[in-house]
C-alpha cells in the first residue's frame, strides 16, 4: 500500500481484500525531512524515501493524527507518543513480524511493546551522539549527562516512549566510560534491545 508502485493504483480498500469495502484509501504521513518517513520507509517497503508521494504529508504529527481521525477510510503513521494522546480517536494496528520467538501472531503496539522494542519492525531507538574528545569538556559532559538522566521526562514531551528498564543507567555509564562507537552494527541489533545491547 505505501510502496511506490502502489502510487496512483492501490486507492481503494476492495484493491488489498476483496472482502473489504468499495471505499477509497486516504493517507497521511509525515515528509521526507521527518525522520519518522525515514524508518518507516526502510522497514516497511525496503528502502529510505521509497514511498507513494500520493498523499497528504505534513511535518506536524497533529495533523496526521486529526486527519485519520476524521476519515473512517484513512491510515497513516506517526510516533507511538502521539497515537498515545489520541487513542480514543484512533486505531492502532498489531503488525505480526512472523517471529514467534518475539510473540506470537500481531503484537499490539503499547508503552511496554515499544519501549522494549517488541513491536517491530515498527519500534526504533532514537540515540543522541557526542563526539568522544569534546565529552571531556566540562559543559558537554554536563549536558550529556542531564540529557541521559531525564530523557524519559523528555520523551513524553516529545512524542516518543521512554525507553524500558535499565536502558539508561546502562546508557550513562557507556557515556562515563567514553565507550565510541554503536552497538547497532551487529546483526539483529534491533531484535536484542537497546538495555541487552548496552549491557555487552
Amino acid at each position: 500500500m505505501w510502496e511506490p508502485k502502489a502510487e496512483k493504483r492501490i486507492t481503494k480498500w476492495n484493491q488489498i481484500r476483496k472482502d473489504w469495502p468499495d471505499r477509497a484509501i486516504t493517507l497521511f504521513a509525515p515528509g521526507t525531512e521527518s525522520g519518522t518517513f525515514d524508518y518507516f520507509t526502510a522497514a516497511i517497503n525496503g528502502a529510505t524515501d521509497a514511498s507513494r508521494t500520493d498523499y497528504t504529508s505534513s511535518g506536524d504529527d497533529h495533523v496526521i493524527v486529526d486527519g485519520v481521525a476524521a476519515d473512517e477510510g484513512a491510515l497513516g503513521y506517526v510516533g507511538y507518543g502521539y497515537f498515545a494522546r489520541s487513542k480514543d480517536r484512533l486505531k492502532a494496528l498489531a503488525v505480526d513480524d512472523l517471529d514467534d520467538s518475539i510473540g506470537q501472531g500481531p503484537i499490539e503496539p503499547s508503552s511496554e511493546t515499544v519501549g522494549r522494542g517488541l513491536y517491530r519492525p515498527l519500534s526504533r531507538p532514537l540515540f543522541i551522539y557526542v563526539n568522544a574528545d569534546h565529552a571531556k569538556r566540562a559543559e558537554v559532559s554536563a549536558f550529556a549527562r542531564y540529557f541521559v538522566r531525564n530523557a524519559g521526562v523528555f520523551s513524553a514531551n516529545a512524542g516518543t516512549m521512554p525507553l524500558a528498564g535499565a536502558a539508561y543507567k546502562l546508557a550513562e555509564q557507556r557515556f562515563e566510560k567514553l565507550t565510541a562507537g554503536t552497538m547497532f552494527t551487529v546483526p539483529r541489533a534491533a531484535e536484542l534491545g537497546v538495555e541487552y545491547l548496552l549491557a555487552q
